[in-house]
């Protein structure tokens, strides 16, 4: 564990950037690593190796290990990613909405008496200082690139813990929760300063039929609990 420099808040060491502020996580010990740390190349490896096997090698094992790539980015572990950091760094309202299930947005209305408008500027606001502290490093109109590499499955009582949480405070009904995984995400910062690429682990939900990042969801329900306070 380790604790975010800018709101205090103790935290995962191997998350990029604080699920509470969005400021970045120098205690990551991949932080400024410019290639695959070792344990992901290990972990892509066993899955190529995996998928190779089914087939027995060849042009068939790559054809393979390309299906069991698709088959990890797809059911929108991707889109619940990609909504994440679109809504960390670029403020985009639909990614914002897309953070949490309407559940948790009609919760957060009845608990805090908070509207859409008003949790979206809270965003709006870390987006444009998270983007400025990218710009800051690695130049004018940085951006970030991410990609899945790998994925697990939850512990059963993590699983569970969670569920308990999403139910008390996102107004999520337990038998809705279906799964949950950890997957391992690449993030690539490239700018006209330079290019660099570190690792994060982010755990995602499956609530109904649609994946969601389990941070996404505390974001929404910090966000409403600060604009409440406002």
């Amino acid at each position: 564990m380790a604790f975010c420099q800018k709101c205090g808040q103790q935290i995962d060491q191997n998350l990029i950037s604080c699920p509470y502020c969005g400021a970045k996580n120098v205690a990551n010990p991949y932080y400024k690593q410019t290639s695959f740390p070792g344990n992901i190349l290990e972990k892509f490896k066993k899955l190529n190796t995996r998928g190779i096997a089914i087939i027995g090698g060849g042009a068939l094992g790559v054809i393979v290990l390309i299906i069991l790539l698709v088959c990890l980015l797809s059911g929108g572990k991707d889109g619940a990613v990609e909504s994440q950091y679109e809504a960390m760094y670029e403020g985009s309202k639909g990614a914002v909405e897309d953070l949490a299930p309407s559940e948790t947005w009609d919760e957060m209305e009845d608990e805090y008496s908070v509207e859409f408008k008003e949790v979206y500027e809270e965003f709006e606001d870390m987006a444009e200082e998270n983007q400025e502290e990218l710009e800051d490093e690695f130049g004018k109109n940085a951006s970030l690139s991410y990609e899945i590499v790998y994925e697990n499955e939850v512990k059963k009582s993590t699983f569970n813990e969670m569920k308990d949480w999403l139910k008390e405070y996102a107004g999520i009904d337990k038998g809705d929760v279906k799964d949950a995984v950890t997957v391992g995400v690449v993030v690539t910062a490239k700018g006209a300063k330079g290019t660099e690429s570190h690792c994060s682990e982010i755990t995602l939900v499956k609530i109904g039929g649609t994946w969601y990042t389990y941070t996404g969801i505390r974001n929404v329900v910090w966000a409403s609990q600060s604009a409440a306070n406002d």
